[in-house]
């Protein structure tokens, strides 16, 4: 069990070999941890999207600052 950023992340495999066992759940806490890094950066760049848009709405409505 990791904790990062209050997200909790759990791994656990059932090998033969203890350090088979080790890098099964080294690949599936980092697969999962970095799943969980893109989707954060998916809905930064969405919001960030959806802000420019909200911006260039009010700025073609008002007349002192469009060209």
């Amino acid at each position: 069990l990791i904790k990062i950023d209050g997200k909790e992340f759990y791994g656990s495999a059932d090998k033969e070999d203890l350090y088979e066992a080790v890098d099964a759940v080294k690949d599936s806490l980092y697969n999962e941890i970095n799943k969980n890094k893109d989707r954060k950066k998916a809905l930064f760049k969405r919001g960030a999207l959806k802000i420019k848009e909200m911006i260039k709405g009010i700025s073609r409505k008002n007349s002192f600052t469009s060209k």
